[in-house]
């Protein structure tokens, strides 16, 4: 199932770029969207800003939630324990998908009370 290659070689750089990629586009929409929004009124750049915030603490709980996966997922491997790698992986996903649903339903009540 899972086979080692030697011939390929990773380098930090070839493993880093595309997190670097992913983080830099994220920052630069976020900037840009604030540098949109500034056109047209001081509390819409308030508002963008907290709703930033929210944004911001989701991905953080989600790359939380993945990193673990990860990190269990290569101790399994590790351990020649192929069987639960899919087990772990499946419940990582629906991990992902409860707490978006419940941060979800949060934010549609916080947004109808106030």
């Amino acid at each position: 199932m899972f086979q080692k290659n030697t011939n390929e070689e990773f380098s930090l750089f070839g493993i880093t770029w595309p997190l670097f990629l992913d983080l830099a586009l994220h920052t630069l929409t976020l900037s840009l969207n604030l540098l949109l929004v500034s056109k047209v009124s001081l509390d819409a750049v308030a508002e963008l800003t907290v709703g930033n915030q929210v944004f911001e603490f989701c991905m953080i709980v989600f790359n939380f939630i993945g990193v673990g996966v990860c990190v269990v997922t290569a101790q399994s491997l590790g351990a020649k324990k192929l069987n639960d790698v899919t087990n772990i992986a499946h419940i990582g996903i629906l991990s992902n998908i409860i707490i978006a649903i419940l941060i979800g339903i949060f934010i549609f009540v916080l947004m109808n009370i106030f």
